[in-house]
Parts: structure tokens; sequence; C-alpha cells
């Protein structure tokens, strides 16, 4: 099992999974005489992506929502200042006997899109309801 706490939300919120994001760096080269050398270039980092389990309390739509609401606003059609949305957090993953075991810091978040669709207020199925959310991520490194 997972916990992500995100920036200041009073809510620890609970994961059903998450992929943490790989960083990866671009390749350069220089010509050296004959050959060419390869070197690591800029580093770049993938998106996260958390699959939540909707539960009644804490309400994690609620609590993401009022997120996306820092991100934009949809009456003016306007984004909102970066430095008010984007935020750092931390990941933990469980062992089976509930002990933190795994631990990431990652930083710069900001929600990819927004978080509450139709499709994910569909109530009728009798499963459990899950949803994912897709995060911007600058940098993930082991906490």
């Amino acid at each position: 099992h997972w916990e992500l706490l995100i920036g200041t939300f009073d809510t620890v919120l609970h994961a059903k999974n998450v992929n943490i994001p790989a960083t990866k760096v671009e390749q350069g080269s220089v010509r050296h005489y004959n050959t060419e050398v390869k070197y690591p270039h800029k580093p770049t980092t993938d998106n996260l992506t958390v699959e939540f389990l909707d539960r009644v309390s804490p309400n994690i739509m609620a609590t993401l929502d009022a997120w996306w609401d820092e991100h934009y606003d949809a009456n003016t059609d306007k984004m909102k200042w970066v430095g008010d949305y984007k935020k750092s957090g931390s990941i933990t993953q469980f062992d089976a006997d509930g002990a933190p075991f795994r631990k990431w810091l990652p930083t710069g978040l900001f929600l990819i899109g927004n978080p509450i669709t139709e499709d994910r207020l569909d109530y009728e199925n009798t499963e459990v309801a899950s949803f994912s959310i897709e995060l911007s991520c600058d940098k993930c490194p082991k906490g």
C-alpha cells in the first residue's frame, strides 16, 4: 500500500498503485579525432501516475479538485500562478506488515488535467471505484 503527501494538504492520500517516475539522461556526443565520444546530457523525469481507491473519507476527489482550482480558472480560462500550485511531496511504499520500506521525494508536482471527469463519477458498477491521475514531476529522488 502507498501513501502520498502533497505540499500543504491536510490529508494523507492512500493510493492503490503508484508508478514512480523514471529519470533518464539525454545522450550527447563529441568528435575526438576519428571517434565519437558519448556523454550524459540533460536529465529528464517522467510523469507520476497514481491510482486511488475512491473512499468517502478522506474525500480524495475533493482534495484533488480543490488543488486543480489552484491551477486553472474555468470561468476566465486562465492559468494561475505556478508558485501557487506547484508542490513538493513524499511517496511511501509499505510492506505487507505495514512497515515503510521505500520512500521518494518528488518536487515540482502539478496536475496534468482535471481530476474530476464524467467517467470518474460513474458509480453504477458494484466494484470499488478507483481513479487515476497524472502529475507532472520535476524530480523524484529517493528519500
